[in-house]
């Protein structure tokens, strides 16, 4: 087994599973140039060896492609690595073939899905069982579907069940595991902070885990997408266009004085953000560029957000 190097781990409620504080997600796009499978199973191995132990394929948009590359990285197994796979009739990438969706993506018979889920562990080479990430779609989770997930988690087929919520929708009462603890899979990031209130208020009632994905809003928090500031005004945008830039960027400016104090890149910052609530149980990464992942990765042992620093972002 790998060395690695001290990353904190956090506990998912209700279970005796710890995921690193810091993950990565797997999402190969399209048919890849020859060599680039082996430089990304190389960057995966860096990640590992550098603590990495949650690896999110939960909504990869080739499936497939992204299991190939985890097992191509990761062909001895290691009972320490936790990997999320997806299913539902929501999971992105989802298409409908002669009006019926692939029965590798949504099964509903608890025989089917658990047949489903184990093809997934063998191909992925896993020593422990996977976490399920049910994407429930438009329909929502109905009773039969909870009980085919609890089926699967009494069984031992996965580790457990997360429910993928996004931010604009509010957040469905599922009670998955002991004593009502809920998980969730979705986005956290300082400029979307609706589900940020939506699970904080949830788990001032039950114990609820959250594994945070997108904590750089879609890039416009670690550079790597450009966009206009609030200054920019479009040519004829509407008042309105206005007040959703401030909205948007207003929270920006607001976590700017944080590269200031602590010397940190936006991005950073916003991982320090993402990393201060108690009932995330890890936050999901892009898969970094080597020059960026160790920088990354030290910034989970920073010492935590102050209350100053919370006040100046107006996070209660």
């Amino acid at each position: 087994m790998s060395e690695h190097r001290t990353i904190s781990r956090r506990r998912l409620p209700g279970s005796t599973i710890e995921l690193s504080s810091l993950g990565v997600s797997i999402d190969p796009v399209g048919p890849a140039p020859a060599g680039s499978n082996s430089i990304a199973s190389r960057l995966l191995q860096r990640v590992w060896e550098q603590g990495v132990t949650t690896f999110d394929l939960s909504a990869a948009r080739n499936p497939l492609a992204a299991e190939a590359l985890f097992a191509s990285a990761f062909p001895d197994p290691d009972p320490r690595r936790i990997a999320l796979v997806g299913r539902g009739p929501g999971l992105p990438g989802t298409r409908s073939v002669g009006g019926r969706s692939p029965a590798s993506h949504i099964p509903i018979e608890a025989s089917d899905l658990s047949r489903s889920i184990e093809e997934s562990r063998r191909r992925l080479g896993l020593d422990t069982p996977p976490i399920l990430v049910w994407h429930p779609g438009r329909e929502g989770v109905s009773p039969e579907v909870t009980g085919a997930l609890n089926s699967l988690r009494n069984r031992d087929a996965v580790s457990g069940w997360a429910l993928a919520v996004d931010s604009g929708s509010p957040l469905p009462a599922v009670r998955e595991g002991p004593n009502g603890t809920e998980w969730f899979v979705g986005p956290l990031s300082l400029l979307d902070r609706r589900l940020a209130g939506a699970i904080g208020a949830r788990a001032a009632q039950r114990p609820v885990g959250l594994i945070a994905l997108d904590p750089f809003a879609q890039g416009l928090l670690d550079g790597s997408r450009i966009a206009s500031g609030p200054g920019d005004r479009p040519p004829g945008a509407a008042p309105s266009q206005l007040r959703s830039l401030e909205e948007k960027f207003g929270p920006v400016l607001a976590l700017a004085f944080l590269t200031e104090t602590r010397r940190r890149t936006l991005a950073e910052a916003a991982l320090l953000y993402a990393l201060h609530w108690s009932w995330v149980a890890s936050v999901v990464l892009p898969l970094p560029a080597p020059e960026r992942l160790s920088r990354l990765l030290a910034v989970e042992s920073l010492p935590p957000l102050s209350e100053g620093e919370l006040a100046r972002l107006a996070v209660t």
